[in-house]
């Protein structure tokens, strides 16, 4: 896989810096795979890192992927809380 970095803007109110990068391969990537890629570029642990979207057209190779390095992992989780659902509960109207 290859990246390339297309914007780096650190959002200070929001404690993060924020990326948009070019991933070109033959397969569409993984979040996982993409947050691996992440981390080994900017130097961060995978536990920081969001990815919001992987983008790509049909019958392209290159993805376009917006992602967000925060400083540590709490102020990620505050950020982006996890959903949990619960079973067997009738959704709240």
């Amino acid at each position: 896989m290859q990246t390339d970095i297309l914007k780096t803007e650190n959002n200070i109110l929001l404690g993060r810096e924020e990326l948009k990068l070019i991933i070109k391969t033959d397969k569409t990537p993984s979040f996982a795979d993409v947050v691996k890629l992440i981390a080994e570029q900017v130097k961060k642990p995978e536990e920081s890192i969001f990815v919001e979207g992987i983008k790509g057209k049909f019958g392209r190779e290159s993805f376009l992927v917006k992602a967000y390095v925060y400083k540590t992992k709490e102020d990620k989780e505050k950020a982006h809380p996890v959903k949990v659902k619960s079973e067997g509960q009738a959704p709240k109207v």
